[in-house]
């Protein structure tokens, strides 16, 4: 494969010079001064690739000249130095067409017709080339060459007419891109459709109608910051029309932006466009409703000035003389005629004047005689002013004794006249108890614990504080407590427990509850000395008793408990058992108070002679005394009783 060879021929600065090609092939050339022709470029470069081509003669580049005069049209190349590698075609141009089909060498060839301004020539090879560049200032489509052929050989003479179409580029050097942004304008609420611009007209008038504008296409800028604003609008890219999408409000929007990019690429144009919307009349003078609603305190200084009554008139295209008026006269307040201040001469009380006032008020143009009329409404903002009060200074409720563990017994409410967002009242118990409690945000009273059956009233002393102010109130609650252990137990049975000494185990003593398919019972005894029969129940006892040795007495606790759920306590009852004595023991005596007795004489008659102390278990010790109611017998007896 051989290398490209390139060749640079700076052919303008100097009137001669020489160069070398890469192979060492040295070029020289002379150019004349005086009225030398301007070769169309500086310098020349020419790539030439040879890579399996076994043509002799391969066409390299061009060189094209402009005569000095410009009515010699015909100008002749050749190299100042021969070189066996390349040659010039003296008739330089482009090679257009290649006459000579039968490679005959001999023939030659002359233009006779069509050879308008002398743009073409034509070699001994046959092959028409383009001369001149003033075709660019011709306008032509085509070109219709006469072309004579004559053989030196044959002395022959024969003709071929050809045809040659202009393809003109387009020169976008003469374009001219719009500097400034390009303005439209349209009225606001125009129908949706409504023809807003065209870019071509625009591009047109400033490019003198030229026909490049036809061959430019237009696209949408997406890179733009306000790609939004082209949402609006429909573009034609063919035609570069503008129509809207929906009908635009100068209210909400007064312009919009958006760029357009014009291709091809070269340039370099992209377009401005902005669309003003014209304000039309459209919206009506209506009162402000920030100026007609106002919230002030309670317990305001009189007078106070509330504020202002304002207008809005959104199109701002004609002018107007308002005048204020209250419809009802009114003491409370007064609105200033001109300017539209709003007074207040009274001193408000939400809990007397309520939440809000309102006023009806009226605005009347004394230039165009409109009238307006709305509500000015005043809110009246609670203070924290008043305290608590309970509805009654005493409450009396009932309950079972039977209530359950958590169960509400009571909601115990204090009102405030403050709103909610300043009324919130705490509640507490004054009075301590294990048994109740209360709810502090809801006043709600809890049972904590079961009712113990000696409690047949209790009152519960309750407080209630406003958050913020040092303000109480408080209230007594009286619980009377209902016996209802009758539904669980025999009460008539409850004092006729009894077991006498000496029973065995599992004696009955007595039955306290009642036959239930629904509840059952346990007993509760911390010596576990007794039992109960849960269906019934029945106590009985766990130890035989003594009543010598033992308590006389046992206090034992029955529980009720729902047979299903028996974490349920319905009820209790306290119980006592009482151990009955019986005669069981016999007497004896103390052997400390045997003793000899030895008398020197008679003693009286009914003389205590001696005491004799017996122990009896069952009662308590006795005491015997030995008298002599005579002088030959004695009597044993007691305090009360003798024996003989």
């Amino acid at each position: 494969m051989c290398s490209l060879d390139r060749v640079h021929l700076n052919l303008h600065k100097k009137p001669s010079d020489q160069v070398q090609l890469r192979n060492g092939i040295l070029i020289n050339f002379n150019i004349i001064s005086s009225q030398a022709p301007i070769f169309s470029q500086k310098s020349y470069t020419f790539s030439l690739d040879i890579t399996n081509n076994r043509n002799k003669t391969i066409f390299v580049c061009q060189i094209s000249a402009q005569p000095y005069n410009i009515n010699r049209s015909h100008l002749v190349y050749e190299f100042l130095s021969s070189t066996k590698n390349f040659i010039i075609n003296p008739d330089n141009g482009a090679i257009i067409q290649n006459i000579d089909y039968n490679n005959n060498n001999s023939n030659h060839y002359y233009i006779l017709s069509g050879n308008k301004y002398s743009l073409f020539s034509i070699n001994n090879l046959g092959q028409l080339y383009l001369i001149s560049s003033m075709l660019n200032r011709t306008s032509e489509e085509y070109f219709e060459l006469v072309i004579m052929i004559s053989s030196s050989s044959s002395s022959s003479i024969s003709y071929c007419r050809t045809n040659i179409s202009i393809i003109r580029s387009p020169n976008w050097s003469y374009f001219n891109c719009p500097i400034m942004p390009i303005e439209w304008m349209i009225e606001e609420e125009s129908p949706i459709g409504t023809k807003i611009g065209n870019i071509k007209e625009i591009l047109l008038m400033i490019n003198n109608n030229s026909e490049l504008i036809e061959q430019i296409k237009m696209k949408l800028n997406n890179n733009n910051n306000n790609n939004n604003d082209v949402k609006a609008f429909h573009f034609n890219s063919s035609t570069g029309i503008f129509i809207s999408k929906y009908r635009l409000d100068y209210e909400q929007k007064h312009f919009y932006s958006f760029s357009i990019i014009l291709e091809p690429n070269e340039l370099h144009c992209t377009l401005s466009i902005i669309i003003k919307l014209i304000n039309i009349n459209d919206n009506p003078i209506i009162f402000d409703q920030k100026s007609l609603i106002y919230t002030i305190n309670e317990n305001n200084l009189i007078p106070y000035y509330i504020g202002r009554i304002e207008l809005i008139d959104l199109d701002q295209l004609f002018s107007y003389e308002y005048k204020y008026y209250l419809k009802n006269i009114s003491s409370q307040i007064s609105i200033d005629l001109t300017t539209g201040s709003i007074i207040l001469f009274d001193k408000l009380d939400r809990e007397i004047h309520g939440e809000k006032l309102q006023y009806e008020i009226i605005a009347i143009d004394n230039i165009n005689q409109k009238k307006l009329i709305d509500v000015l409404i005043i809110n009246i903002n609670d203070l924290n002013d008043h305290g608590p009060i309970f509805e009654k200074d005493f409450y009396q409720i009932n309950i079972n004794k039977s209530s359950q563990i958590g169960s509400i017994i009571f909601q115990i409410i204090a009102l405030s006249y403050d709103p909610i967002m300043n009324g919130n009242i705490s509640y507490y118990l004054i009075n301590s108890s294990s048994i109740f409690s209360i709810d502090k945000y809801t006043g709600n009273i809890y049972l904590n614990e079961y009712i113990p059956s000696i409690i047949t009233n209790f009152t519960l002393i309750i407080e209630a504080i406003e958050d913020g102010i040092n303000l109480i109130d408080r209230t007594n609650v009286f619980i009377s407590i209902i016996n209802d252990d009758y539904i669980f137990f025999k009460l008539e049975n409850l004092n006729q427990c009894f077991i006498d000494e000496n029973k065995l185990n599992g004696t009955n003593i007595c039955t306290i509850g009642k036959d239930s398919i629904d509840f059952i019972y346990y007993l509760i005894d911390p010596m576990n000395l007794f039992d109960v029969l849960s269906n019934n129940g029945t106590i009985i006892n766990r130890k035989i008793f003594d009543y010598e040795r033992d308590k006389h007495k046992y206090n034992v606790t029955i529980i009720v408990q729902d047979r299903k759920n028996q974490s349920i306590l319905l009820s209790s009852i306290n119980v006592t058992i009482y151990i009955r004595h019986l005669n069981d023991n016999p007497p004896e005596f103390l052997t400390k108070n045997f003793t000899k007795l030895l008398y020197l004489f008679y003693p009286l008659i009914n003389t205590i002679i001696y005491k004799i102390e017996f122990i009896d278990k069952d009662q308590s010790n006795l005491t015997y005394e030995i008298i002599n109611d005579i002088y030959t017998s004695y009597t044993l007896r007691t305090y009360t009783n003798s024996i003989e």
